[in-house]
């Protein structure tokens, strides 16, 4: 509750000071988002929660992709800092954010463990009495589950983890009483699908370049080593996937090992001929293409080209000097300070004036070369706004919404896309247009991954 209402506070005083200074106003905001991370990465190096982990996991293993992605996020912050001339007030309230959030963790939640450990204690000490009394430990955690309460979820993750307290929600409760911190739970889903596919590749590169080398030492040609090695690897991931995935049985009943034995022969009989047919050949190619297409319109791609055009925006807003609320606000407060009114209407009448010349010759375009001509307005800074926001689904089919709709906003005026003058003229109905197909991505561009992750 007390981080709810930090985060609010600081949104609340954001929008308080706005209109006086748009450096403080940014800064709040700064501090709150520099506070949640800087309380993320806290806890995680101190107390190594399951969500840093993964994290620092799937950093170690990130593409150039992934990278590129916080590049252009670390670059477009830059970029807005460097036009509002807010860095420094910026890095003084990031700091001020991470203070607080260290100390929150280093009191609060200090204060909070000291009075929960105590009862886990207590817990795990007649837990381990029932382990040597010989219960079996599937009954401890049901024990566990069963008789923790409405909020038994907090207490069975701190005593025996969190993949043992989702097994136990599928197993035992069946999702019926309250979560702890489901916030988690897809992102760590998403960071773990990421985490099996690049072990997958792993695998099949290692598996590959073993079977080639026997290949070689056995004489064969080098590109048919290198094929077959290749598609034997392939069928060799396949089928440990497909052993991962299988349901594992509570009490599996007895194998004959001489039946499971033949089994496992015929098995890998079926894999070499399948191999050897080309079947993962064929699926190597296809899985080439689908990871290429996958990759053009994936929402890492969404991701960067809305950081270009919301940074192009910025600098276009910084070439045709657009007034700021700061510089208008300073005036004004001078003038009332020395209480001269006729200065006061002179800034009013200048604020309208300006921006009166500068609604009609805002078309001047951005002074680079080539892409300068598409930034004449604020709809390539609204557009990389909306393709920012829909690169959080990250299946292919909401492109198919998103990149039209972008492509609408940027280009339609000077396609001539026909607008009423009173309300912006092309630009206007660009904007709605591009906003209405980005709507209907919401709700027919998401898929099943999506819902899950």
């Amino acid at each position: 509750l007390l981080a709810t209402a930090f985060v609010g506070g600081c949104f609340g005083f954001a929008l308080l000071v706005l209109y006086w200074s748009f450096k403080i106003s940014s800064g709040f905001l700064v501090m709150a988002v520099a506070a949640m991370f800087g309380y993320f990465a806290i806890t995680g190096v101190r107390e190594r929660t399951t969500l840093f982990d993964k994290l620092r996991a799937w950093l170690f293993t990130a593409r150039w992709s992934d990278w590129a992605v916080g590049l252009c996020g670390a670059l477009l912050l830059l970029v807005i800092a460097w036009v509002g001339d807010c860095l420094i007030a910026w890095t003084v309230f990031a700091i001020v954010g991470v203070a607080m959030a260290a100390g929150f963790h280093l009191t609060i939640d200090a204060m909070v463990r000291r009075q929960q450990q105590p009862a886990i204690d207590r817990v795990e000490s007649m837990l381990k009495s029932l382990r040597l009394r010989g219960l079996d430990e599937v009954k401890l955690r049901e024990f566990v589950a069963q008789y923790g309460g409405a909020n038994w979820e907090e207490l069975f993750e701190a005593i025996f983890g969190y993949e043992a307290k989702l097994a136990a929600r599928e197993t035992i409760t069946s999702g019926r009483r309250r979560k702890f911190r489901a916030w988690r739970d897809p992102l760590i889903r998403g960071i773990d699908a990421r985490l099996a596919a690049h072990r997958a590749a792993r695998e099949q590169r290692h598996l590959q370049k073993v079977e080639q080398a026997s290949l070689r030492a056995k004489g064969v040609d080098p590109a048919a080593a290198r094929e077959q090695a290749e598609q034997l690897a392939a069928a060799m991931v396949e089928q440990a996937s497909e052993v991962r995935r299988a349901p594992v049985s509570a009490a599996p009943a007895a194998v004959d090992p001489k039946l499971a034995a033949a089994q496992k022969r015929a098995r890998i009989k079926a894999m070499l001929a399948d191999a050897r047919s080309g079947k993962y050949s064929r699926h190597s190619r296809s899985s080439v293409l689908a990871r290429t297409f996958g990759l053009a319109f994936s929402g890492r791609v969404r991701f960067l080209l809305g950081c270009l055009l919301l940074a192009g925006c910025v600098l276009w807003m910084k070439q045709n000097g657009w007034l700021s609320a700061e510089e208008v606000t300073s005036a004004t407060m001078q003038a009332v300070r020395d209480r001269n009114l006729t200065e006061v209407t002179a800034v009013a009448d200048g604020v309208v004036s300006d921006l009166a010349t500068q609604q009609t010759d805002s078309s001047k375009s951005l002074a680079l070369p080539l892409v300068g001509r598409l930034f004449d307005s604020f709809n390539p800074g609204v557009a990389g706004l909306l393709l920012i926001a829909l690169s959080i689904f990250r299946g292919w089919r909401m492109s198919l919404f998103a990149l039209p709709a972008a492509a609408i906003m940027v280009l339609g005026p000077s396609l001539g896309i026909p607008g009423v003058e009173a309300l912006g003229g092309s630009h206007t109905t660009s904007l709605a247009l591009g906003g209405a197909i980005g709507a209907v991505g919401l709700l027919l561009g998401r898929t099943k991954n999506d819902d899950e992750n």
